[in-house]
C-alpha cells in the first residue's frame, strides 16, 4: 500500500471531520499533521519529538496519520493519532464508524484512534474516542 494511496483515504477522512482547507492542504501538499490542543483552544503543526513520534508510530503499525487530537486528563496528557491503516479492506468500517452519536447535548463522531500517553508511555494503546469539530475547525475530544 503506498503513502500516496493512504493519503487519500486520509484526505477524504479529513472532509468528513470538516476539518480546516488549510489543515487538509498542508497535509496534501506538505505532509503536516495538525494537533489540536484542548487546553490552549488551537492547533499547531507537529513537529520536533512529538512529529518523531507520528512517523515512528507510522512506521511500526503501516498507517499514515493525519490529525492528532490532544488531550490532558486526570492520567496525563494523551495524544490520540487519528490514522489511515495499511488494510484497505478495514477502510469502508473505518468511515461506518464516523456515523454522528450524541454524547449529552453534543454532537460527536466515533473514531478508532491510537492514544499515546505522554505521562506513561505504557498506557498507550488503540481504542474508540468521541470528538466533535469546534467553530474554528478543531477536533475536540469528548470521550
Amino acid at each position: 500500500m503506498t503513502r500516496e494511496i493512504k493519503k487519500t483515504e486520509a484526505l477524504s477522512r479529513m472532509e468528513m471531520l470538516g476539518l480546516s482547507s488549510q489543515d487538509k492542504t498542508r497535509f496534501e501538499k506538505e505532509d503536516k499533521v495538525s494537533i489540536s490542543d484542548d487546553i490552549t483552544g488551537t492547533s499547531s503543526w507537529a513537529k520536533g519529538d512529538d512529529l518523531k513520534r507520528i512517523r515512528r508510530f507510522e512506521e511500526q503499525y503501516k498507517v499514515l496519520v493525519y490529525a492528532v487530537v490532544r488531550s490532558h486528563t486526570q492520567i496525563g496528557t494523551i495524544d490520540c493519532y487519528l490514522f489511515v491503516s495499511d488494510y484497505q479492506e478495514e477502510w469502508n468500517h473505518d468511515r461506518a464508524e464516523f456515523r454522528r452519536t450524541i454524547h449529552g447535548d453534543i454532537e460527536a463522531k466515533r473514531l478508532f484512534a491510537y492514544a499515546y500517553n505522554h505521562d506513561t508511555p505504557a498506557f498507550s494503546d488503540f481504542g474508540h474516542m468521541g470528538v466533535t469539530i469546534t467553530k474554528d475547525l478543531r477536533l475536540f475530544r469528548i470521550w
